[in-house]
């Protein structure tokens, strides 16, 4: 990680581009706004220019870099407290230790956030929370000019959950005017739970050392941020009965501070089902949508890969007995290996030490088989493309070693072949797609031009599913990004905007006041879009900042 930080330190271009990007967020923020004329812009420059202010404070300025890693080092503490628990619940009374079994999701990552969830309402219980949430709200009120409620609400987001928070203002929501509900719904999406961050921290920072401190910096910097996004899409029309006013109810629900950790115990267990729930639908639902949306794919080239299998078989029994009728891709995968390997011995071609053998899993099988082709290939001097060549010339006559060759030039990543140059169709999926259409979007936070596609993929997983199996994927592909592709990447996914979360807020926020339940729907969907926007125009920030 510090050696892509080194190489992206002096990226001028993207920096400039992230800079356009905190413009051209707005932008789309007043496309969308209810009344143009009146917004007002104190709020957009103040709370942008807050935004700014701590960023170059937690990121450029000795005494924040220090709070930075302190910060950060202090939730990785935390986190090994959380183990101290999962050891003592999970652990063998045989070894003494966690098997290598449990070593999971499930039992390395859910109990952070119960634990965290705990320690979160006893802070709450003690006050430490509410005088950060008073703090914070005074100074976005008196610079800003936005209203008690709405500022007190976006506040506590940074600590709470997007169904927590507004129970912070539970006395005043009856009474909001439709823009300080909408402000109250874009501080939910543009943040996450406290609980949640910690799960976030847990995944990636194997991968990541610093993504503590990124994360707490997300989750302060969108505060103002939801705040600017709202205003401009919805801009207050209405006199608020809390303008320039900032009282926190003092509610404490709990006997005391043990009481208080029983309960967020509690709250974090549902929390933690909830999420593991929801990841198992999701990646259940999109395994079963990309196979829909690649149907018509599979169809179409079923005829050219079972050509394969029959070209392949056709080699006098120098391929494996298998290959008759592979059952899948990795039987298809073997059978150009037996391939390669034949016609290596037949010529001479003196196989390296480490292809030998094929293991592992597939991709990994699929590595070897294309490190074999490369080196059968460069020894026979096969030319590409192979039209026209003696390699597809002799796979055509049936030879066995030749089509290993061929198939090892040709494939693709759904281990596809063009021994005629058939017109093969793409493999799509959902995440291919979303790539695609979000792809602008990360161009316009800074993300390089080559990981634009990748990143974008992330974001619309994200706004689509939830931020979880976005993170989740960010740690599948984290090696291959560049450095501040990671950080613009981990500010984004940084907040609650999905489709689910809509109808979360509605019965959360409703159940609070049912007299505005009738608003909230009809605020759901463009409170999701500002708490993204306001989120990206996070990112965007870091992006032209972070070095």
């Amino acid at each position: 990680m510090a050696k892509k930080r080194a190489e992206d330190s002096s990226d001028w271009l993207s920096r400039g581009v992230s800079i356009f990007g905190i413009f051209g967020l707005v932008g789309i923020a007043w496309l969308f706004s209810t009344d143009r004329k009146a917004i007002k812009w104190r709020i957009v420059v103040v709370g942008t220019g807050l935004q700014l202010t701590f960023a170059i404070f937690i990121l450029w300025t000795p005494l924040g870099r220090a709070l930075f890693e302190g910060l950060n080092d202090a939730v990785m503490k935390l986190l090994e407290f959380t183990r101290a628990g999962s050891d003592f619940l999970f652990r063998s009374f045989v070894t003494g230790s966690v098997e290598p079994s449990l070593v999971n999701f499930t039992f390395g990552i859910l109990p952070t956030i119960i634990f965290f969830s705990s320690l979160m309402t006893v802070l709450y219980h003690l006050g430490v929370m509410q005088i950060l949430v008073r703090w914070m709200s005074a100074v976005m009120v008196r610079l800003m000019g936005t209203s008690g409620s709405e500022t007190l609400s976006a506040s506590a987001n940074i600590f709470v959950g997007q169904t927590e928070a507004p129970l912070v203002v539970k006395p005043y929501v009856a009474t909001m005017t439709r823009s300080e509900l909408m402000a109250v719904m874009t501080g939910g999406f543009a943040t996450v739970a406290g609980g949640v961050l910690a799960a976030y921290v847990a995944m990636l920072s194997p991968s990541f050392p610093d993504i503590a401190g990124h994360l707490i910096a997300a989750s302060v910097m969108s505060a103002p941020a939801a705040l600017v996004i709202s205003k401009v899409m919805m801009p207050e029309t209405e006199e608020s009965v809390t303008m320039g006013v900032v009282k926190l109810p003092d509610e404490r629900p709990d006997a005391n501070a043990i009481d208080a950790a029983a309960r967020g115990a509690s709250e974090g267990m549902k929390l933690a089902l909830n999420v593991g729930a929801m990841l198992l639908a999701f990646i259940a639902l999109v395994a079963l949508l990309n196979a829909v949306i690649g149907l018509p794919s599979n169809l179409h080239n079923s005829d050219a890969l079972q050509n394969i299998n029959n070209v392949l078989v056709s080699g006098a029994g120098s391929a494996p007995e298998g290959c008759s009728d592979p059952a899948d891709s990795k039987a298809t995968v073997r059978c150009a290996y037996e391939a390669l390997v034949t016609i290596a011995n037949q010529r001479g071609i003196v196989i390296p030490e480490d292809l030998r053998t094929l293991e592992g899993e597939e991709d990994q099988q699929l590595t070897t088989v294309e490190a074999l082709g490369a080196e059968v290939a460069a020894q026979l001097e096969v030319a590409h493309p192979l039209v026209g060549s003696s390699a597809l010339e002799d796979c055509r006559g049936g030879r066995v070693a030749a089509c290993g060759a061929v198939l090892t030039l040709t494939q693709s990543d759904t281990w596809t072949t063009k021994l005629e140059a058939p017109d093969f169709w793409p493999f799509i999926t959902l995440e291919l797609l979303l790539g695609w259409l979000f792809f602008p979007m990360a161009w316009l936070m800074g993300v390089p031009w080559e990981d634009c596609h990748a990143v974008g993929q992330l974001l619309g997983e994200k706004m689509v599913l939830n931020e979880l199996i976005a993170y989740l994927h960010l740690t599948e592909i984290i090696d291959t990004l560049r450095f501040r592709s990671i950080v613009i990447c981990t500010y984004a996914l940084c907040g609650f905007a999905n489709f689910s979360s809509i109808a979360i807020q509605i019965g959360g926020i409703g159940s609070i006041a049912p007299s505005r339940r009738h608003d909230l729907s009809r605020l759901g969907m463009r409170a999701m879009i500002a708490g993204t926007i306001a989120a990206f125009m996070t990112a965007t920030i870091a992006g032209a900042l972070v070095y």
